[in-house]
């Protein structure tokens, strides 16, 4: 109603959720693997494998927290008369920017005994991919606009998982003209794929080898 159009309201909500649901899904996946370390120990003390608690965990964070997402904003985005199509790809990018901040938050409080430094270091984390890396990025383009950048621009968004769902949302809202770079669809999901595996795989590694 008050959005100018559905076109604009799908794309406050994607930058709203740019900001958001990182900060939300790294602190709350961090804060919850540090309240629960005592009965994690518990846990371990128990005939259960620590592959088992490890997965058992990131999963139950991964499914509430993308959920706590993709379930209001489906349920206010839908029903208000907004493209179905565009909207689903906001909530899908979304949902993949929760799965892999969430990773990287466990991942954190696994490394990291400490919860203030594991909080500071996470709110670290979040401002730089947040903030810093597009300022970076932006200086890159001004201070090498007479050469051909376009491929290692490529590569430093789906280095940046905030980075590659801006991408998927200006392309999928017709504002390709805001980056300087376009790349496949496949190739931003596939980025997700790939950070997604390798937190899980470094996280459970650090989790199996650490001494509680």
């Amino acid at each position: 109603m008050f959005g100018e159009g559905r076109e604009r309201t799908l794309l406050v909500l994607a930058h709203l959720n740019l900001i958001v649901v990182p900060l939300v899904s790294l602190l709350a996946a961090a804060n919850s693997t540090y309240a629960r370390r005592t009965y994690t120990e518990f846990l371990l003390t128990q005939p259960v494998s620590r592959a088992a608690v490890f997965l058992s965990s990131v999963t139950a964070l991964v499914v509430g927290l993308a959920g706590s997402f993709v379930v209001p904003v489906g349920l206010v985005s839908l029903p208000a008369g907004l493209p179905t199509w565009d909207a689903f790809r906001v909530l899908a990018g979304g949902a993949a920017l929760a799965v892999t901040c969430v990773l990287a938050g466990v991942l954190v409080a696994t490394l990291v005994d400490d919860r203030t430094r594991g909080l500071g270091a996470i709110l670290v984390v979040w401002f730089v991919a947040s903030v810093v890396y597009d300022a970076m990025l932006l200086y890159v383009i001004v201070l090498f606009e007479e050469y051909p950048v376009e491929p290692v621009l490529a590569v430093a968004v789906l280095a940046n998982p905030v980075d590659a769902v801006r991408l998927l949302m200006y392309q999928n809202l017709g504002l390709r003209f805001l980056l300087p770079v376009a790349l496949p669809e496949w190739a931003i999901w596939g980025s997700f794929v790939a950070w997604a595996g390798v937190l899980l795989v470094v996280g459970w590694r650090a989790f199996v080898r650490k001494d509680y």
